[in-house]
């Protein structure tokens, strides 16, 4: 070998065990750079402000559906569809919290409002769901399923706080359709799984979920972790079948 091609590749050798010995950043520590996000409700001028915090995935749990009174009214739909509702497990990153304190501080002097927290997913790459069969084999149908999605409009001009740039989101009631995308679209898209909230809902037809002995639903974080649980329709825990119209 010649005396070039043997340092090169030591060289290479080298550079090799630097970057396997580098640590790797975790989307907790990756979240706490999350930007200043405020959010806010377009259509009353008295709602107050929310002050958006990341939430990293840690687990999937269908078991909190029936727990109306603790999360957001399902949307309603016409008849023949269904809506599943997943519970996102994670773990909040405290942001910006000096800044968020003064802020509620001055919105409360200043104009009367109170501020609040809007907890926010955090580093999912996609979402999938697939219909399993009885023998276990399964096919994806994320182009026959829709992520609820409230429709939303980010403010055009950023603002400026305390020397911390931030921007606006303008949000629409939770029950709103107008941003709802099927998961395919939404797949392409990844940077709108940022504005979800811990609680997500998927509709889908009824026949979709008469075609398959279950349907799983994976999400994939972009570390590459990969979470997952079965969607229950609500025939099965609190008989949403018993409603086909809900409109």
């Amino acid at each position: 070998m010649r005396p070039t091609s043997f340092v090169l590749s030591v060289l290479f050798w080298m550079v090799g065990l630097a970057l396997c010995a580098a640590p790797q950043v975790t989307l907790r520590q990756r979240a706490s750079a999350f930007p200043l996000i405020t959010e806010k409700d377009e259509s009353e001028i008295d709602a107050p402000y929310a002050w958006r915090l990341p939430v990293v995935p840690l687990s999937l749990d269908n078991r909190e559906i029936r727990n109306f009174a603790k999360y957001p009214a399902l949307p309603s739909l016409s008849g023949g569809k269904l809506t599943v509702r997943v519970l996102v497990v994670g773990d909040t990153v405290a942001v910006h919290q000096d800044l968020m304190d003064d802020f509620a501080k001055r919105c409360r002097t200043t104009l009367g409002l109170g501020v609040r927290t809007a907890p926010k997913l955090f580093g999912i790459k996609g979402m999938h769901v697939y219909g399993v069969r009885k023998d276990g084999s399964r096919q994806a149908v994320d182009e026959q399923v829709t992520l609820h999605l409230p429709g939303f409009e980010k403010a055009e001009k950023p603002f400026l706080y305390k020397g911390q740039a931030g921007r606006l989101v303008l949000c629409e009631y939770y029950s709103s359709h107008r941003g709802d995308l099927l998961l395919d679209a939404a797949n392409a898209r990844p940077e709108i799984f940022g504005e979800l909230c811990p609680v997500v809902d998927f509709h889908f037809p009824v026949e979709l979920r008469r075609a398959y002995a279950w349907l799983l639903l994976e999400i994939e974080l972009e570390d590459g972790t990969k979470l997952s649980t079965s969607l229950q329709h609500y025939d099965e825990q609190t008989s949403i079948l018993d409603h086909p119209d809900r409109s």
